[in-house]
């Protein structure tokens, strides 16, 4: 009888609450709410670090049991999950490791906690117990403009942060308290950024401090602030405060709805806005480049790998430079999150700046005031340049003679209308060689691609000009495949013939052993885009051209051949794969709820029997014929129920596709199936205990 093997791989089965507090699939949301803090440990039963940390998890639990909160702390309960049994907890957090120990405050997420021992759990926890109970009040203003009080939340920032960065945030509330409430949101918002520690320190400047207005105070905040209950106002230094105005801080206060929940915005999706506004606000617009800012720049916060540079000389007029200066805090506010806007001074007495402009060779006199955009990829080590037009037969664009001059060049790049610098051999080389083929290989490359060749006829490749354009294109079709391209790029121009001629030949509706296969569609859009560049930031790009298939609505990286041939096969292949799952009449992946249905998908796993001996093989003389490596059958399931089953499935389907047999040809060929069986009747189990995939029970 030939073997076979079982392997479970995905478990969601339902699991009834007990105490101490058990999250499940089923009573997630019970759990979150069970105290206003939460501190729930994430285990998996396979994981040896779990298991290694259990005592200390138990000791963490009796010690929060038998300590009443005191005043000025907050109740906490202690869960845990068991993420194979759930499933559908596990996969709604960024959890990549085991064990991991998170705080949640009414539902939301706070921190994540390090400490392996007893004595480190609870040192994390205690301080963010009487976090929220201690909070700054603030008064608000009795005339127009920030107060001392507000403004000096600003100097609790830190030591090590420079002045330019420092900032504070505060909240403006009606009273309103209670779960899910504005200021409940705030609050948890505030507790989530406190740095308790220095092991809590993250990359960058610490986060800024929070406090709270006096709520008998909010008609005083609206008329003196602009700032509206219930509204947050992110208190900054003002970076351009000798040209715009003469106060050394400035207020932003939050758009209107920022903090308001609804049945379409979930209190997890307003606190993850507020958190995006909050990171985004707390920087200034324009930033000057110096000794004491440097280290900070290169924060990794959205648009740091691109920076806007306005290069400012000695003998500028202040006129003109006021005049610049504005038109680059615009031009920050207009692309903020595309890119940092960074000046520098230079001459005598500003080194720092006169170094960086000697090596980026913005050239003399005549050309500073100068502007330009440097775009790096820190983890390909790409840098590229982005300058004004230079007139013919001029080695460097002239100098700056006012706003409009910034205006349109910016615009210009961030409209995708400004090609790389191709004067300076570094930056070319680079554009065209890109992630594979580094500064060397893109000189080589730039060369060999000078003449494109005869126009390619892309008729058949959809061309996607927004996010929106993504969406419905996973909307609208079950399966298809993206490429991610710049228009500098020598690979991507290399691809397109190929791309072009796998996108007709997928048109087709073709049968294949009898399987009837849809046509596929072949789509593309320019990542470097103002409006699709933060489509390829969701995607991970990072390499040009980056190809991404998507099936049922799922996206994943394309492994296979980049030729016409290798392109065509690949997809197809995942047709089949999937048509080769046990499929519901909607195409979706069905359960065995009986003994008979799992005995089916058991039989599916079966391999083929062994190559028989050849015509003519005499075992007296010959020997017992050995037909070498034989496949070895292997049926991967999805263990469901309840209302963890629909992600199962979904990530079952995703995993058959994506599956790849391993080289084992000493063993044999895995022959796999897959599949999804239910645990809600014991009963359907019979057959898999019996073969020894799943324990009794």
């Amino acid at each position: 009888m030939r073997a076979l093997e079982l392997l479970v791989l995905l478990a969601a089965a339902v699991a009834s609450s007990a105490e101490p507090l058990i999250g499940t699939d089923d009573n997630w949301e019970e759990v979150l709410v069970a105290k206003p803090l939460v501190f729930v440990g994430f285990f998996a039963p396979w994981c040896g670090h779990c298991k290694a940390l259990k005592p200390h998890w138990a000791e963490v639990g009796d010690a929060i049991a038998a300590k009443t909160a005191a005043e000025g702390e907050e109740e906490l309960a202690i869960a845990e999950v068991d993420v194979v049994a759930s499933p559908g907890v596990y996969w709604r957090y960024d959890i990549q490791s085991f064990p991991v120990l998170k705080l949640f405050r009414h539902g939301l997420p706070i921190g994540t906690c390090d400490g392996r021992s007893a004595k480190d759990i609870l040192k994390w926890i205690e301080p963010r117990r009487k976090f929220v109970p201690s909070m700054a009040v603030v008064t608000a203003p009795t005339e127009p403009g920030i107060n001392a009080d507000i403004s000096d939340m600003r100097s609790y920032h830190g030591q090590v942060v420079p002045v330019a960065l420092r900032a504070a945030v505060v909240g403006v509330f009606d009273g309103t308290t209670g779960p899910g409430s504005p200021l409940d949101i705030f609050q948890s918002i505030a507790l989530s950024h406190a740095s308790f520690s220095k092991d809590d320190m993250v990359e960058g400047p610490p986060p800024p401090p929070f406090a709270i207005m006096d709520s008998g105070q909010t008609k005083l905040a609206a008329a003196n602030l602009g700032v509206t209950a219930p509204g947050i106002a992110v208190v900054r230094t003002n970076t351009n405060a000798d040209v715009a105005n003469d106060s050394e801080v400035e207020l932003v206060a939050s758009p209107p709805g920022l903090l308001e929940v609804s049945k379409t915005r979930t209190i997890e999706e307003v606190a993850e806005e507020v958190r995006g506004w909050i990171d985004d606000q707390r920087y200034p617009v324009i930033l000057e480049w110096t000794t004491e800012n440097k280290p900070f720049i290169f924060t990794r916060r959205p648009g740091f790998e691109t920076h806007v540079l306005l290069f400012i000389p000695p003998n500028m007029t202040p006129e003109l430079e006021t005049e610049l200066l504005v038109a680059l805090t615009t031009a920050g506010e207009k692309y903020r999150r595309q890119a940092l806007f960074l000046f520098l001074r230079i001459g005598d007495g500003h080194e720092e700046g006169t170094q960086l402009a000697r090596e980026l060779n913005i050239g003399g006199a005549d050309s500073v005031p100068a502007v330009m955009v440097v775009k790096s990829d820190a983890k390909e080590g790409d840098i590229t340049f982005f300058r004004r037009p230079t007139p013919e037969g001029v080695d460097f664009a002239p100098a700056l003679t006012g706003s409009a001059d910034i205006e349109t060049f910016i615009d210009d790049y961030f409209n995708g209308d400004v090609a790389p610098d191709a004067s300076n051999p570094v930056a070319a080389a680079q554009a065209e060689g890109g992630a594979e083929g580094g500064a060397a290989g893109g000189a080589a490359q730039a060369e060999e691609e000078e003449d494109e060749g005869p126009e390619v006829d892309e008729s058949d490749v959809q061309v996607l000009l927004s996010e929106e354009s993504f969406d419905q294109l996973l909307k609208q079709n079950e399966v298809g495949l993206v490429e991610a391209y710049a228009p500098w790029c020598g690979h991507c121009k290399k691809l397109k013939p190929g791309y072009a001629a796998a996108a007709t030949e997928l048109t087709k509706a073709i049968s294949v052993e009898g399987i009837e296969l849809k046509p596929v569609v072949l789509a593309k859009f320019d990542a470097t885009h103002p409006k699709t560049r933060e489509l390829g930031e969701k995607l991970s790009v990072d390499g040009f051209p980056s190809l991404f298939v998507f099936f049922k609505g799922v996206v994943f990286d394309f492994q296979g051949d980049r030729t016409p041939k290798g392109i065509v096969e690949a997809m197809r292949n995942y047709q089949l794969k999937h048509a080769a799952l046990p499929l519901t009449s909607e195409g979706t992946l069905e359960v065995a709820r009986t003994p008979e249905a799992v005995k089916g998908l058991m039989e599916t796993a079966q391999p083929p029997p062994p190559p028989a001996a050849p015509d003519g093989w005499d075992a007296e003389e010959d020997g017992e014929y050995d037909p070498g490596a034989t496949e070895v059958g292997m049926l991967v399931l999805a263990v469901v129920s309840g209302a963890a089953e629909e992600v199962a499935l979904k990530t079952m389907e995703q995993i058959a596709l994506q599956y790849t047999p391993p080289d084992i040809s000493d063993v044999g060929v895995p022959h796999v199936s897959f599949g999804a069986v239910s645990v809600e009747d014991e009963a359907a189990l019979a057959p898999l205990v019996e073969a020894g995939g799943v324990a009794p029970g």
